[in-house]
Order: structure tokens, then sequence, then C-alpha cells
């Protein structure tokens, strides 16, 4: 952390290139060859592909009932998947993008898959701490400016998820087109 607050301004495009965030590892599961891009997910990622998927009725939308909790179980995943390649069964591969068509992919795995799969996520996640901040924060109150005010993640999430549930948009004062 220290190289990135002391580096010089030339430096900066080689620290963004280098970044975690910036980099993928490319897993294949032993039993059913599929190939999966794994790496650390992005704030951005986190909040608007992952938060999302935690209200009960988004989640509903793209799942439908999910009894047997299969998809609820993988969700986990899509902390450290960023896509997934797909054996065609004609030499190629169905390349698989977004949280619900990575998770479609996934549902299909089987269980050992599932288990390497888990184990690559979570050695990931040991590997970086990973820390938010908003840069130049100005208080509501007193307004004074801070240069960068650390966010939890458990903050992110309860900020992101109660301005979802608490947005309500008024159309009725809208003139019909």
């Amino acid at each position: 952390m220290e190289e990135v607050a002391t580096a010089k301004p030339s430096d900066y495009d080689k620290i963004a290139e280098n970044a975690a965030v910036n980099n993928s590892k490319y897993v294949e599961l032993p039993d059913s060859k599929v190939v999966c891009e794994m790496g650390v997910a992005s704030a951005y990622d986190f909040l608007y592909n992952f938060i999302p998927l935690m209200n009960e009725e988004t989640f509903k939308d793209a799942f439908g009932n999910d009894a047997s909790q299969v998809y609820m179980d993988n969700v986990l995943l899509l902390t450290s998947v960023r896509s997934v390649d797909v054996p065609d069964g004609e030499g190629g591969y169905i390349h698989c993008t977004g949280y619900k068509d990575i998770l479609d992919a996934i549902y299909y795995i089987g269980p050992n898959d599932i288990k390497y799969l888990a184990a690559q996520t979570a050695k990931i996640q040991s590997l970086w701490e990973v820390t938010y901040s908003l840069g130049d924060t100005k208080c509501p109150h007193c307004g004074a400016v801070t240069k960068n005010l650390d966010v939890s993640m458990d903050d992110l999430v309860f900020q992101t998820y109660n301005r979802l549930m608490s947005t309500e948009i008024e159309l009725s004062k809208i003139q019909e087109l």
C-alpha cells in the first residue's frame, strides 16, 4: 500500500496494470474441463453484480424458485469468478460473463468441481485483503473534505441495499407520450 501512496504520477499506469483487480488467473476444472477466469472482484462488480442478488425479488426474477438452493449456494463464487468458458462439445468454448450466465454454467458442474472452485475462491480471498475508500468526501454537516474515507464492505452492502430498498419512482405526474 505504501508503494501506491508514495508513487510518482508517472508510475500510476504501471501500478494500475499490475493491480490484483486488473489481473486474472485461469483454472480448468478437473472433471468438467470448464475454464474459469478467477480474480479479485472490483467494488463496482461487488456492488452491482453481487449485492443485487441479495434482494429476494431480484434473485427470484433471475433464477426462479431455487428450491434446492443450488444457485444461492454458488452465489459466493461470484466474488472471485469473473467468467466461465464451457466446452461446447466441438472443440470450442461458450464464453459466459455476467452473474446470471456464470451461475447458470456453474449450476451444471459436479460436486468435485464445485469444491475445487470454492477452494480456488478461498485461496484468492486469503491472498488479498480488499479495502475500499471514497476520495474527496465532503461532510454534509460541517463541509470538511476528507481525502480518503475508508469504507468497509459491510458499509457498502448496507448503503447499497438500503438505497435499493428505499428507492421509489413517482410516475403519476409524467405526461403521457
